[in-house]
């Protein structure tokens, strides 16, 4: 019996040396990495950039303003069409000239006149409930006049010295008939350090204007 138990000792040990020399190492299962995958991220095609396009200028605004000798409506809905026909940047001399008793401009301005052609448009008038046969309509109650300096300062005829022309634009009369002509002046007391680069701005009581270099 005790032989037999010595060699079932023995078979024991045997079986428990040939267990560890199969786990024999770090004791850590060895970890294999996971094959690569190809990566198949789709390239999206390159997107042509759409042209930025510019709004066109409106020719006879501020940015574009009409020059002299051209004539536009004062806008799509208004009875006036204008243009400047003149402009004289330092007036004081021929404005003495033509009226001895006209005052003098004020030390450190300058008399600017413009000479403006305006026409009435019958049907736009009827068009706005009014009878130009009958009631005529008035380009110098309907449209004011303004000198507006390159920094955005604006001067009209109660600015600075109080100007004025045999033939200002308000001292025209009513007209009466479609296409019917005036012509009248604006005359604008402007400091001498504003007048260049200046522009004139025809607006309606609407507030809608129309544009014009002055040289």
């Amino acid at each position: 019996m005790q032989k037999q138990g010595a060699a079932g000792v023995l078979a024991a040990g045997v079986l428990v040396l040939a267990m560890s020399g199969c786990s024999a190492g770090s004791g850590e299962p060895e970890v294999t990495p996971a094959p690569a995958v190809a990566s198949e991220t789709a390239v999206a095609p390159a997107e042509t950039p759409t042209p930025t396009v510019e709004p066109a200028v409106s020719v006879g605004t501020r940015e574009a303003p009409l020059a002299i000798g051209e004539a536009r409506k004062v806008s799509e809905a208004s009875a006036w069409t204008v243009a400047l026909n003149a402009t004289n940047l330092d007036a004081a001399a021929a404005i003495q000239a033509a009226d001895e008793h006209a005052q003098a401009p004020a030390a450190g301005e300058l008399f600017v006149t413009g000479s403006f052609t305006v026409t009435v448009d019958g049907a736009k008038i009827a068009e706005q409930g009014a009878d130009l046969a009958n009631d005529g309509a008035s380009p110098g109650q309907s449209l004011t006049v303004t000198y507006v300096a390159a920094d955005g300062t604006s001067y009209d005829g109660s600015s600075g010295t109080m100007c004025y022309t045999p033939s200002m634009l308000y001292s025209q009369g009513a007209v009466f008939q479609d296409g019917a002509t005036v012509i009248g002046d604006q005359c604008v007391a402007v400091p001498a350090d504003k007048v260049a680069g200046g522009l004139w701005r025809v607006s309606n009581l609407a507030n809608e204007s129309v544009w014009f270099a002055t040289s």
